[in-house]
């Protein structure tokens, strides 16, 4: 939490762990920044959060202390793109694509 307020830049990738036999990856790239959500979006985060993460159960909660507050030793964060580049070996070789940013508004 506190690298995050020092410098929020951040990246991450999600792609395939399924690889084909030729060696193909594919995925997303994001370059952004990361925000820790304050308090008063706390409960819809937790939601958000707890229905992907139990769907059968259907309900929502109100958050523990754990992650509101200065205090809180869990913090959600959400991470705002700058950038966002997909990528697929089996098309582009090794050479990513840029997805335009004014497509995602």
């Amino acid at each position: 939490m506190i690298n995050t307020r020092k410098d929020s830049r951040c990246s991450l990738a999600i792609y395939s762990t399924h690889f084909t036999p030729d060696g193909g990856v594919w995925g997303v790239y994001v370059e952004g920044n990361a925000v820790i959500i304050p308090d008063e979006e706390v409960k819809n985060a937790y939601n958000v959060y707890f229905k992907r993460r139990f769907p059968e159960t259907g309900k929502s909660e109100s958050p523990p202390a754990i992650h509101k507050g200065e205090g809180a030793a869990w913090k959600f964060v959400k991470i705002i793109p700058s950038h966002i580049y997909y990528f697929d070996t089996r098309f582009f070789d090794e050479v990513r694509q840029e997805v335009p940013m004014s497509e995602l508004k």
